[in-house]
């Protein structure tokens, strides 16, 4: 069984849940073969060229580009990371079991359904693990979570019992959703349980409340967006949306800098 995270930080808690701490190494997640990571931004942008092409390599690169200290570096990371992707094709071909963790966010469901249209003609088990916004405890308690970090270990063991064997018709249905209504989307969000396919600018109003608001630097801006709306969106497509909006005058500079967060911005554009 080789168990499959679009999250690093599920990945390495359900690794620390399942081995003795005298075990426990320091390798990092793509050494650990009964796990495969694949942080491929699934509800972000176009994927028609497939998972290792330079668009979505230059994607990645500008999401993530301010946690690290150089092009090449972020580059280089990319592209090994897409040896996680190839392992997992490898091990599909192989005959392996694969057991898929996903939160309810669109980024999780869309790395299964892209999961499922990759294998689809490969005789393949996958399984699947959910992990709702809310969890039973022991003590007939609700905890509520909004993302995998903020789980420990017990909860992971606690999900893991939860695990339904996909059937050939769910990766069939699976595989056609992500084909015909959201692989080319510039943008996926989850909706009411649903994810849709929507545009780029689908989160701009979330930006807009937060600036009438007054001015603010972009740090302060996404450090709130992220807080306040809880949506599972990475930072850096916050950071990708503002560019974009200042670059189209809708926001303005009222303090610059040399460093792009440490600006000050303003709404621009009408209230």
């Amino acid at each position: 069984m080789i168990d499959v995270f679009f999250s690093e930080g599920a990945a390495y808690t359900w690794y620390l849940s399942t081995i003795p701490v005298e075990e426990r190494t320091d390798e990092p997640i793509q050494e650990f073969e009964s796990i495969i990571y694949l942080p491929f931004l699934f509800d972000l942008g176009d994927f028609s060229d497939g998972i290792s092409s330079t668009s979505r390599e230059n994607l990645f690169c500008e999401i993530h580009r301010s946690k690290f200290s150089s092009e090449a570096e972020l580059r280089s990371r990319f592209r090994s990371l897409t040896k996680q992707w190839q392992r997992l094709e490898k091990e599909a071909q192989r005959g392996a079991n694969f057991r898929i963790w996903v939160g309810p966010s669109a980024n999780d469901w869309c790395g299964l359904y892209f999961i499922c249209s990759i294998l689809k003609d490969i005789e393949v088990r996958l399984s699947l693990v959910h992990r709702p916004p809310y969890q039973l405890t022991p003590f007939k308690s609700l905890v509520f979570f909004r993302n995998w970090d903020e789980m420990t270990e017990n909860y992971f063991q606690m999900l893991v019992q939860g695990e339904i064997v996909l059937s050939e018709i769910e990766k069939k249905v699976f595989a056609m959703m992500w084909e015909n209504h959201l692989k080319t989307s510039p943008l996926r969000v989850m909706l009411e349980g649903k994810v849709l396919g929507v545009s780029e600018d689908f989160y701009d109003s979330f930006i807009r409340w937060q600036l009438l608001k007054g001015s603010t630097s972009v740090t302060d801006l996404i450090r709130n967006l992220v807080l306040e709306n809880e949506l599972s969106l990475n930072e850096g497509w916050y950071t990708k949306r503002i560019k974009a909006m200042l670059e189209t005058g809708i926001c303005q500079v009222v303090v610059p800098s040399d460093e792009f967060d440490d600006q000050v911005i303003k709404w621009g554009g009408e209230s």
